[in-house]
């Protein structure tokens, strides 16, 4: 019986309905080429959708959820990851941010329906109160044992689940551990009437990405190619090796021969009397010839198909190779459609939140340095036209140097609340500055020494500058 699995992660709200429902936007920037999709497969997918999604989208419903968390516990919801220390103990642990909406991606048969997994579905929602929205039964996933033969075509159903894991009455995330999830797993495999999958602890495995199961499943492949290679090359060594015995058994018994019977008279009157050492010898001379025959053509019908496997075998090889390659490649290209898109996040909100951005001395940051987060220190690089500056903070809050690593903080609003503005800049900036740079006391800047050590000194009336905290 086939085995199922329910791997469950947080969904991807950006990408995950344009990959479930096979959008046209997604089979145009899909790589054709890629073996684990057939579009011709496309039309035995299926679908199912929960009327709490009629007229919206993933993101639609992420913004419904993130409202009714504010509305149920007065704060908004809490999607990234933090660090919380134990006042007690001191020691700190990572907490994962909230995961409202996740995805389920499930082994099933080929025959697997909308309603056995439905019914799956309503047991989840009875036992622990996640929702399913969303179920997409995919048929046209795979990989060829041959690229470009489907007669090695090899199906790899499976369903995507998309769930609401809110408590909706609370405004908290269900929680399920690791007696739940197993249950889970008991649950799926039940209702698909499927086996269940051995468990990870039994089997020490972690689970795989859809792209790195289909690479690591074509390295084996093509080590089992390896190995047949191998073993037919075995094979053949043997095969020739029992050839060039029976050519010397031959050969030896008919010396012996001709040496025991003497000139050929003696021969023929042996052969017509039927008697004699030589008619024996003869006889099994003449079957070993019959033998080492039937052998020669034995091995010839083997050596043709050896050759056969093996040119197939290395075909396979170099076709495997030249799989995980492009397959690789994408990858590394997806890798820098993501690096861009965060650049793209960041370019946009700059101009959406340009005071985030921005130095109270209206200076140019150009680079901070951290030294320790856990003992921060705090060293900036300024600069208002050609004029540089840096300066030396230590002992700076724990909390805003945590914030800042959690990247809850812009480098700017980092060193704003670590530097005054009159600390930000040296003299010369400030003469830069000029009218453009006021005090929280009202006025415009005065001089700022900057001394090569990163620390500063002044004797105008901007406020006292705190003594610079000596170094550790």
């Amino acid at each position: 019986m086939a085995q199922t699995s329910d791997h469950i992660k947080p969904c991807n709200i950006g990408s995950s309905e344009a990959h479930n429902r096979r959008t046209q936007e997604y089979l145009k920037r899909i790589n054709k080429d890629r073996l684990y999709f057939r579009s011709d497969l496309t039309p035995k997918n299926s679908s199912w959708e929960s009327s709490l999604m009629e007229g919206k989208d993933l993101t639609a419903y992420y913004n419904e959820i993130a409202r009714m968390v504010k509305e149920k516990t007065g704060r908004a919801m809490q999607t990234k990851e933090r660090t919380v220390t134990d006042k007690k103990t001191g020691k700190t642990k990572v907490v994962n941010g909230s995961s409202p909406i996740r995805e389920s991606v499930v082994v099933c048969k080929q025959d697997t329906t909308i309603d056995q997994l439905r019914k799956y579905c309503d047991r989840c929602h009875e036992r622990w109160g996640i929702t399913a929205l969303q179920i997409f039964i995919h048929q046209d996933e795979g990989h060829y044992g041959i690229p470009g033969d489907n007669s090695t075509w090899k199906p790899n159903s499976h369903a995507h689940i998309v769930w609401d894991w809110m408590n909706h009455e609370t405004g908290k995330s269900c929680k399920l551990g690791k007696v739940d999830m197993s249950l889970m797993q008991d649950m799926v495999a039940e209702c698909l009437e499927m086996e269940r999958g051995t468990r990870k602890q039994e089997t020490g495995n972690e689970h795989l990405e859809r792209t790195d199961f289909i690479i690591a499943k074509q390295k084996q492949e093509m080590e089992e190619a390896a190995n047949k290679k191998k073993h037919l090359e075995h094979e053949n060594q043997v095969r020739e090796k029992i050839g060039a015995e029976l050519d010397e058994e031959i050969a030896r018994k008919q010396d012996k021969a001709n040496r025991e019977n003497g000139n050929a008279i003696l021969s023929s009157a042996a052969k017509l009397l039927g008697k004699g050492k030589y008619a024996d010898m003869e006889k099994e001379n003449t079957a070993l010839k019959e033998r080492l025959a039937g052998m020669a053509h034995k091995m010839k019908a083997i050596g043709q198909e050896y050759r056969s496997q093996l040119e197939q075998t290395s075909e396979r090889q170099a076709s495997l190779e030249d799989v995980i390659k492009r397959q690789r490649s994408e990858i590394t290209h997806l890798h820098k459609m993501i690096e861009e898109k965060n650049k793209q996040i960041a370019k946009l909100d700059r101009l959406a939140y340009p005071q985030r951005y921005r130095l109270s001395s209206r200076a140019e940051l150009i680079r901070i340095f951290v030294l320790n987060y856990r003992n921060p220190s705090l060293h900036i690089w300024t600069k208002v036209g050609d004029a540089l500056f840096d300066d030396t903070k230590y002992d700076i809050p724990y909390d805003t140097a945590q914030r800042h690593f959690r990247g809850e903080l812009t480098d700017e609003e980092f060193v704003n609340a670590v530097f005054e503005p009159q600390e930000q800049v040296s003299e010369a900036q400030a003469q830069l500055l000029d009218a453009t740079f006021f005090l929280a006391s009202g006025g415009p800047a005065q001089v700022h020494v900057g001394t090569s050590g990163g620390g500063s000194q002044s004797d105008m009336p901007w406020g006292e500058k705190k003594k610079p905290t000596p170094r550790r």
